[in-house]
C-alpha cells in the first residue's frame, strides 16, 4: 500500500497524469491540474503550443454541420511558433461534403480537373460544366472559401488555390424494384485550398522524346553484370 501521508503534497501534473494517481490510491483532490495553453483557433501562423487532441474526443466542424471526421480535423491544428526571420506560414483549410449521392466515377473528373488552380480560375472552369458533380463541388469551394476568411485569418479571399481534390467511396443501397435491384451510390469529396499562388507545374510535366531517349541512355550505360569485377 502506498504511503498516504504523501498525498496531502501538492501535486503539479497534467490531465493524463490524473490516472496514474488514481491508480496508486491517491485522492485527485490533492492535486493541482496546470491545463495546457490555449490559443485563439484564428491564429494559423505564430500559435502558442502545438495541438495535442485527444483521439475519443471530436472537436467540432464549424458552421456547416459536416460530419466529425478526420479530415476535418486538420482545421483545429495549431502549429509552434515561427522562428525570426522565418517565411510565413500560409494558411490551410481542409473541406468537404459527406455521402452525396453521386457516382464517385463520374465526380472523380471533375474534382481531378481543378488540382492546381486558382479558386476563382476552378469556380470558373465549374461554372460552364454541366454535370452534377460540378455543380456540388461548386459549393463546397464557396463554403471553404467562406471558412478561409473568417476562421483562419486569410486577408484575401481569392489568393487561394486548390491544393487537394479527391473522392472517396462511400456507402451503397440497395432495393428493389418489381423484378429489378436498384443501386443507389453515395460518395464522400474532399478539398484543400492553401493560401497563396499556386506552383507552376502541378502535375509533373510531360517529356520530349529526347528527354526520354537521354534517360535510356543513361539507365543503359549505368547497368552491371551481377558478380562480376
Amino acid at each position: 500500500m502506498p504511503d498516504l501521508g504523501k498525498a496531502a503534497e501538492v501535486i503539479t501534473t497534467t490531465e493524463r497524469q490524473l490516472v496514474k494517481l488514481a491508480r496508486k490510491h491517491i485522492p485527485v483532490s490533492t492535486a493541482t491540474v496546470q491545463k495546457p495553453l490555449q490559443c485563439s483557433r484564428a491564429i494559423h501562423s505564430s500559435a502558442v503550443v502545438q495541438a495535442d487532441y485527444d483521439k475519443d474526443e471530436n472537436p467540432p466542424m464549424g458552421r456547416f454541420k459536416v460530419p466529425k471526421k478526420k479530415w476535418f480535423r486538420y482545421n483545429d491544428i495549431v502549429y509552434p511558433p515561427q522562428l525570426p526571420g522565418e517565411p510565413r506560414r500560409p494558411a490551410d483549410v481542409c473541406h468537404g461534403r459527406m455521402d452525396i449521392k453521386y457516382s464517385k466515377d463520374k465526380l472523380w473528373y471533375t474534382a481531378g480537373m481543378i488540382r492546381g488552380m486558382t479558386i476563382d480560375e476552378a469556380m470558373k472552369q465549374l461554372t460552364f460544366s454541366p454535370h452534377k458533380g460540378a455543380h456540388i463541388i461548386l459549393e463546397v469551394l464557396k463554403e471553404a472559401q467562406q471558412i478561409a476568411v473568417e476562421d483562419h485569418n486569410v486577408e484575401f479571399r481569392y489568393n487561394l488555390w486548390i491544393e487537394e481534390s479527391f473522392v472517396n467511396k462511400a456507402k451503397k443501397m440497395k432495393a428493389m424494384g418489381g423484378s429489378k435491384v436498384i443501386t443507389v451510390n453515395s460518395c464522400h469529396y474532399y478539398v484543400r485550398i492553401s493560401e497563396g499562388k499556386p506552383p507552376k507545374h502541378y502535375f509533373e510535366p510531360v517529356k520530349t522524346g529526347y528527354q526520354q531517349m537521354e534517360e535510356y541512355i543513361k539507365s543503359q550505360r549505368a547497368r552491371k553484370i551481377k558478380w562480376s569485377l
